[in-house]
């Protein structure tokens, strides 16, 4: 859904937002863009591509001011910038608003003019434009926007920052006697130097404010609904949400699916993970069986991450470009490879082929989530019906991957694993009554 952050600093902000944006960068790596205020003016600069190969010294030393935006996004440009009766403002959104079209017509009847390829974040800035001020108007998007957002916004006073009343996404808010910030996941705080004990999740409804502090605007009527594949895999693994640490969730996991393995008498030779999303479950694995952990695989570190490009060509092609087998590592042995989870099936099909054609005995997948049977419907890449692997019986999925078994974790366990109660997660990738 992409990375949203905002940072208000006691001096120049730029420094940490520009750190704080890249520590986003695997949450979208085709648009990245920062906005800043210094009382006077709000300036703006957005890129196609990603942070630190983008942004010139030049630019930021003309992104002047004590507060700041920053986005990363799969797909949309932003931030956006405007003129408003609320005032100047520029707007960071991730998320997905599912009446788009009804909110679009409506905005038209009464006059506006909206670009010919009109985004969300275009809708969600001009229904805010229209409230008396920045609050009335993110409580007027709450009571008429059907979806899962987070949003940003800087005005020459300060920062706004917003969670949809469903939830679904994350966003963490932290401050010290320097800077205070907001963020899509806990790791850009830490690395612009916010302490765990100074950050706390943003609740869902919850309007705050960020100047020489924070405060808490207005709490709307919200329900606490996590999407649990932010743990799993959207969330970098040095993240935090709602205290639960992505990477001791990941090991939990991997501990899970080691016992499964002991309990049907199966013992691999080797464990090893699809880097980088598979490392955290491999651990795991390790820990709960005492079977040795190895690489087996190079990642080039130069490439994108592989979802989160937007189209599904460029997203094979970086999958196959990514990952290099180390033939030393697994010649002969009989190994069990560790992912995060399988959409259509493709990419890890052809991956076991080439393990098998590199030397290994056997190659026998483990998936750190359960079977993704069903599209997102907040994804800004939802797959279609018939399209998920899962569809189809897990004997099926093994012979069209080529793996020697294949097996996952339940459902259960993964909840288990997160530590957060089931009616406080959304499992719509797992189940379809959230």
């Amino acid at each position: 859904m992409g990375g949203i952050c905002g940072v208000v600093s006691k001096n120049s902000c730029i420094d940490d937002l520009l750190t704080a944006t890249f520590s986003l960068q695997h949450r979208g790596e085709t648009y990245c863009g920062l906005s800043t205020s210094n009382d006077k003016e709000i300036r703006k600069c957005t890129h196609e591509g990603k942070v630190l190969e983008s942004f010139k010294d030049e630019e930021l030393k003309k992104l002047i001011g004590n507060y700041g935006i920053g986005s990363t996004h799969p797909i949309v440009r932003q931030p956006m910038a405007l003129d408003s009766r609320v005032g100047k403002f520029s707007i960071v959104f991730s998320g997905k608003i599912f009446n788009k079209r009804n909110l679009a017509n409506k905005l038209k009847k009464e006059g506006h003019t909206l670009s010919l390829k009109h985004t969300d974040i275009e809708i969600v800035a001009k229904l805010i434009a229209e409230g008396e001020n920045v609050v009335n108007g993110l409580e007027k998007i709450a009571n008429q926007i059907k979806g899962a957002y987070c949003i940003g916004i800087l005005t020459l006073d300060g920062l706004y920052a917003f969670k949809s009343p469903v939830g679904v996404e994350p966003l963490i808010f932290g401050h010290n006697n320097y800077l205070g910030a907001f963020s899509s996941e806990s790791c850009a705080l830490k690395e612009i130097g916010l302490r765990r004990e100074e950050c706390r999740d943003v609740n869902p409804g919850e309007i705050i404010f960020l100047d020489n502090g924070i405060e808490t605007l207005k709490q709307l009527n919200g329900k606490r609904k996590t999407c649990a594949f932010e743990w799993g895999y959207w969330a970098r693994i040095d993240s935090i949400i709602e205290d639960i640490s992505v990477k001791g969730m990941r090991e939990r996991c991997g501990i899970i699916l080691a016992k499964d393995d002991k309990k049907r008498g199966f013992e691999p030779e080797m464990i090893m993970p699809i880097r980088d999303s598979g490392v955290g479950y491999a651990i795991g694995y390790h820990h709960g069986s005492e079977v040795p952990y190895d690489e087996g695989l190079f990642k080039n570190l130069y490439l994108a991450r592989s979802y989160i490009q937007p189209t599904q060509l460029a997203r094979t092609e970086v999958a196959e470009r990514k990952q290099s087998i180390i033939r030393g590592a697994i010649d002969g042995k009989i190994i069990v490879v560790v992912d995060d989870s399988i959409r259509r099936g493709t990419t890890i099909k052809e991956l076991i082929h080439s393990l098998k054609n590199a030397g290994a005995k056997e190659v026998h997948l483990r998936i750190g989530s359960p079977e993704n049977k069903y599209p997102c419907k907040y994804s800004v890449f939802p797959k279609k019906k018939g399209e998920l692997l899962a569809e189809r019986s897990k004997e099926e999925q093994r012979k069209f991957i080529g793996a020697d078994s294949l097996e996952y974790i339940s459902l259960d366990d993964y909840v288990r694993a997160i530590g957060i109660p089931e009616e406080q997660l959304c499992l719509e990738c797992w189940e379809q009554n959230c």
